[in-house]
C-alpha cells in the first residue's frame, strides 16, 4: 500500500507535520521517505526532537531505576541529561563544563561516579576509542553485545547489535585459553549523513 501525506504549507508547528506522519504509519509501513526540504515553498521539515529524545531517555532511566530498586540521584539524572541532548560522545570533563554551565562545578569524582552507575545499569556506553561516554535509552540490558559505529567526518555514534559476532570473537579467545571479560566493538567509517 502507498500512502502520500499532503499539508497545506508553509507550517509554523513542526508536531502538526510529526502527528501526521505518526497517524500514518501502521504495524505493515516498511519504508519512509521525507524530504527535508520542500524545495517549491522552502518549508525545512523537523529532523529529530532532541528535547523528546532526552525526555526518553530519563524515563528509560527512571523506570530502569525503579526496577532495579536504585536510587536516580540528581546527578545521575544531569549526568543523563548531558549525554544524552547532545547526541555525541563526551568525555568526561565536556560532561563537567556542560554541568558548570548550569550548576556549581561537580568534582570530577562525583561525575565519575554518575558515569559507572550509568553504565552498570546500561544507561550510558563508554566509547572506548574515544575515552567518552554516550547516553543509551535502547532497552537491552548490561550483557547485551552492541557494536558502536562511529563516523570519522561527523564524530557521530551509532549502535547496533553484534552479539553473533562479539560471542564468535568470544568464543575464538576462550578456545586459545583466554577468559573474556569484556567485548566492545567499535568500527569507524563515514556515515550517510
Amino acid at each position: 500500500v502507498y500512502k502520500q501525506i499532503s499539508f497545506d504549507f508553509p507550517i509554523e508547528d513542526d508536531a502538526q507535520i510529526v502527528k501526521a506522519y505518526e497517524e500514518a504509519i501502521t504495524p505493515k509501513t516498511k519504508l519512509l521517505h521525507v524530504t527535508h526540504v520542500i524545495n517549491w515553498v522552502g518549508q525545512i521539515m523537523p529532523d529529530h526532537d532532541h528535547g523528546r529524545c532526552t525526555t526518553d531517555a530519563i524515563a528509560h532511566a527512571e523506570r530502569v531505576c525503579r526496577d532495579r530498586g536504585q536510587k536516580f540521584t540528581p546527578i545521575r539524572r544531569q549526568v543523563l541529561q548531558t549525554l544524552s541532548s547532545s547526541h555525541r560522545p563526551l568525555g568526561a570533563y565536556e560532561v563537567i563544563d556542560a554541568l558548570a554551565a548550569h550548576m556549581a562545578r561537580p568534582a570530577p569524582i562525583t561525575v565519575y561516579r554518575a558515569l559507572d552507575f550509568l553504565i552498570e545499569n546500561g544507561l550510558v556506553h563508554r566509547i572506548e576509542s574515544r575515552n567518552a561516554f554516550l547516553a543509551c535509552a535502547h532497552d537491552h540490558d548490561t550483557a547485551s553485545l552492541v557494536a558502536f559505529l562511529i563516523c570519522d567526518r561527523c564524530g557521530s555514534v551509532g549502535e547496533m547489535a553484534a552479539a553473533p559476532a562479539t560471542q564468535s570473537l568470544n568464543d575464538a579467545a576462550r578456545q586459545s585459553g583466554f577468559t573474556p571479560k569484556l567485548s566492545v566493538v567499535e568500527i569507524t567509517g563515514t556515515c550517510a549523513h
